[in-house]
């Protein structure tokens, strides 16, 4: 037996190979069973026919991804589980701890608890409930910061970098660290020519790069510090975007490798939530979902912030670049057709908003304007 065009047989499907009307005894023997990734194929012979059923080979197991990883307090972790041996790849998670080593549900996004400690996420199989797998998760306190990570303000207060709160903090309550810098412009960061797109939050600035660690997440504390990488390797990071909502992730888009990304902003494993996208570039997040336009495709979309399955919003749009999210809606640049686009992120019909925008290359909405520049670098805006 052999399969061809790169076929592959899904586990517990059954091929009917051929019809008899009657039959004595068995092959004597079969090659060509075996289909790798322990599955193979299993004669089955039946009074009038042969059927081919597609089984597990070998013992179950259970493989959870990352096996470890090191997390903040209150940080996430997105786990996934692989099952061999079983048709049925279905597990239960847990943690091993119990309440006291933090939360995960039941796709795999595990919470740290606020205590620092070691603690085990479980994927238990459904198949066969004594077998199971786990990954070690290391929880600790928000790291010390060295004196050079530190500045004063005009009233002479001495500020921990990145915490938003001085080094007296019972004397001193937790202000938002922005209104805390010095109002004059400052240099946070050099050497990152290859930079493109931005967000920030109250402390940090973040960026992507496609040159510093083979393409990398990367933050500096609003007020000036040192450059921290949260993730490397994403060789063609691009487009950026922040959860307002929990402060926990950056969301990112990789054009040449199709990816959208969560990049938890504590250093965490960056998740894959989406793949095969077609050039995705401007990226948008709301409490709910991460948005983003891929270019090649001429496609809005959206996924879980959680994960799940991408769905499609709006198509036939003419090379989507930038994107943004106000109020409910999503506004995007068209370059091909020189127009701006808006849709609520619930779904609809797609409405242009401006038209003759002049290459419209990035934007930002208010309540009241939309905002974009064009690309002969004028600044130009239109009631929303």
């Amino acid at each position: 037996m052999k399969v061809i065009n790169g076929f592959r047989p899904a586990c517990g499907s059954t091929y009917q190979v051929f019809n008899y009307g009657s039959r004595i005894g068995t092959f004597l023997s079969t090659t060509g069973t075996d289909l790798g990734g322990s599955l193979a194929f299993r004669p089955n012979y039946n009074v009038t026919n042969l059927v081919l059923e597609v089984i597990p080979v070998g013992p179950i197991a259970v493989v959870v991804s990352p096996s470890s990883a090191t997390l903040q307090l209150g940080a996430t972790q997105q786990f996934a589980s692989t099952v061999t041996g079983t048709c049925n790849t279905a597990v239960i998670w847990s943690v091993q701890e119990g309440n006291s080593g933090g939360t995960v549900t039941t796709t795999g996004l595990y919470t740290a608890p606020q205590t620092p400690g070691t603690y085990h996420v479980v994927a238990t199989s459904v198949a066969d409930p004594g077998t199971s797998a786990a990954a070690t998760v290391s929880v600790t306190a928000s790291p010390a910061l060295a004196s050079k990570d530190k500045f004063q303000d005009d009233a002479g207060t001495t500020w921990k970098d990145g915490t938003g709160r001085s080094d007296d903090s019972a004397s001193n309550p937790s202000p938002a660290l922005a209104s805390s810098c010095p109002n004059e412009p400052s240099v946070l960061a050099t050497g990152q020519s290859d930079s493109w797109r931005m967000a920030a939050d109250n402390s940090f600035v973040y960026w992507t790069s496609q040159t510093a660690s083979d393409g990398a997440v990367l933050r500096v504390p609003i007020c000036g510090g040192d450059v921290r990488v949260l993730a490397s390797k994403q060789h063609d990071a691009y487009g950026i975007a922040l959860d307002d909502t929990d402060g926990v992730n950056a969301y990112f888009a990789t054009p040449l490798s199709g990816e959208i990304v969560l990049a938890p902003l504590d250093g965490g494993e960056p998740v894959v939530l989406a793949s095969n996208q077609d050039g995705p570039a401007g990226i948008a997040v709301d409490s709910g979902n991460v948005y983003w336009v891929s270019q090649g495709a001429g496609t809005v979309s959206s996924v879980p912030i959680g994960g799940g399955s991408a769905v499609e919003l709006a198509r036939n749009q003419g090379s989507p670049m930038a994107l943004a999210l106000s109020n409910g809606e999503l506004f995007w640049t068209n370059l091909d057709d020189d127009t701006i686009v808006c849709l609520p992120t619930l779904g609809g019909k797609p409405k242009v908003k401006v038209t003759a925008a002049g290459q419209p290359r990035t934007l930002v909405v208010n309540g009241v304007s939309i905002i974009w520049i064009t690309s002969d670098g004028v600044i130009r805006k239109a009631a929303r």
